[in-house]
């Protein structure tokens, strides 16, 4: 739906794509978004990288796998 005529634009912050926007809605939640990406690639990697790996290396057909 459009906005009517001479009313500002709205600005929403989950679209805002300016890294330097100064409105508080766009800083905390760009950090807040940052945040979150770190905390969850630092738990993937902490939490699942070694079972995983383990997992797919013993699994690997080349020669490096265990037995192979």
């Amino acid at each position: 739906m459009a906005l009517p005529a001479g009313t500002p634009q709205e600005h929403r912050y989950q679209l805002c794509r300016d890294e330097d926007c100064e409105r508080f809605p766009c800083r905390l939640y760009k950090e807040g978004r940052r945040d979150g990406i770190e905390e969850g690639y630092r738990r993937g990697w902490d939490d699942c990288y070694p079972v995983a790996f383990s997992d797919g290396i013993a699994a690997c057909p080349r020669p490096h796998a265990p037995g192979g």
